[in-house]
């Protein structure tokens, strides 16, 4: 199966998004995962769904939301900037 570019490009920001998931140092007090390998599933299972031609976009709204789960960790850890990026690019693709 071919993905579109919607997928493919929505693959690179899970992926960004996973890069900074990874950083040993960040917090996830409040986020809903328990820890970083939690976090990392939850990217890894949406990952897999694009791979495979779904196209979870209302959860991934949600992952990528102001309120969202990513959001939270981002503030927890120092990194809110490049999750406003993120964000914004999500955001530009899954409103399309």
């Amino acid at each position: 199966m071919s993905l579109t570019v919607l997928h493919t490009d929505l693959l690179t920001i899970l992926k960004d998004a996973r890069l900074l998931l990874e950083i040993p140092q960040n917090d996830f007090q409040y986020s809903p995962w328990n820890d970083r390998a939690d976090a990392l599933l939850a990217l890894d299972h949406f990952a897999a769904e694009l791979t495979a031609g779904q196209m979870p976009a209302r959860a991934l709204k949600v992952y990528f939301s102001a309120t969202g789960p990513l959001q939270d960790v981002s503030m927890a850890s120092g990194w809110q900037h490049q999750f406003v990026d993120l964000a914004v690019r999500a955001d530009k693709l899954l409103n399309r």
